[in-house]
């Protein structure tokens, strides 16, 4: 039963038809989580499991990894009975639930592809504040009466950087500004003067001034973060280019898919198993002869998140 600060283990040890149960406490630093693989091991501990609870499960299978068969559970589909909580009687039930063939192992990718994945999930992350900072500039506009916003697609392609610099220094009028317009946006001239002339004082400038600052530094840290993921997937380069040739998967698109699913897909078994997994299929409910329609099984939300917008990708593009 895997805590932030506490591990509490159940050993369940069969001599043929007799079993003995050992209880222990450990730490989760480094040199408690050494001293619990050479107890497991000097018991003859061939099986562990352990909820994939939060991050914390992690440096346990870490240091397990390769001294014992390892099985990470659903917490969902391994409550215990209710009233009956306590730490000892969760590990217990684990056990149990292990030695019977009750718990499905959940999917654990090789070390190179976790630590892909918490590349590709930090980028999410990140993308995620990026997008944050740029309704916080926004907000600023719209605070100084600029209306960049309601003219301009994308403010922050080249034509909008531009102008948003030029506000930033205040030195040129909203005539001026408008002309940093390029391609389609110079039809948008006169709107663009509009937008441009509002109410911004040099509070809204520094504030401005910071914010554009902070959005500078966020988009150097992802195309730092693209490149180190880059760099990690060169080992699969060849099923990268493979993924490349499907419609809406770019690189890193392809990236995230196999740092999610893995590359073996032979642990899945078939498609039916791996779309409910990746909460991309209804979920059933039938009882007593009646079917009731209920919504999407939960499933990896990083898996949803990607597919989708892999699916959306093309419409988007053709639309």
């Amino acid at each position: 039963d895997v805590h932030k600060k506490l591990l509490v283990v159940c050993l369940l040890i069969f001599d043929g038809n007799k079993r003995r149960k050992l209880k222990k406490r450990f730490g989760t630093f480094k040199a408690d989580l050494i001293e619990l693989r050479e107890w497991l091991v000097s018991e003859g501990c061939t099986h562990v499991v352990m909820e994939s609870t939060s991050v914390y499960w992690m440096p346990v299978y870490e240091v397990l990894e390769g001294h014992v068969q390892i099985v990470v559970g659903n917490a969902q589909h391994i409550k215990n009975v209710p009233g009956r909580k306590t730490d000892e009687n969760d590990a217990e039930w684990l056990a149990k639930l292990l030695c019977f063939g009750l718990i499905r192992n959940s999917f654990v990718p090789p070390k190179p592809l976790r630590h892909l994945r918490q590349l590709t999930r930090f980028r999410q992350s990140m993308i995620k504040t990026a997008t944050q900072q740029k309704n916080r500039i926004h907000g600023v506009l719209e605070t100084g009466n600029i209306k960049l916003g309601s003219v301009a697609t994308d403010i922050f392609g080249a034509s909008g950087t531009d102008m948003l610099q030029a506000l930033v220094e205040g030195k040129l009028e909203p005539a001026a500004m408008a002309q940093f317009a390029r391609q389609k946006m110079k039809e948008k001239i006169p709107q663009l003067m509009l937008a441009l002339d509002g109410t911004m004082t040099n509070h809204h400038r520094n504030l401005l001034r910071m914010e554009m600052s902070m959005h500078d530094k966020i988009d150097a840290s992802l195309a730092e973060v693209e490149l180190v993921m880059s760099e990690a997937a060169a080992p699969y380069k060849h099923l990268l280019e493979r993924l490349d040739m499907i419609p809406g998967i770019n690189w890193l698109a392809g990236i995230s898919v196999i740092a999610e699913i893995g590359a073996d897909m032979s642990v899945w078994g078939s498609a039916s198993r791996l779309t409910p997994w990746a909460g991309l299929c209804p979920g059933s409910h039938d009882s007593a002869g009646k079917s009731r329609k209920v919504g999407d099984r939960k499933g990896n939300p990083h898996v949803t998140r990607t597919i989708i917008q892999i699916a959306t990708a093309p419409v988007k593009k053709n639309g």
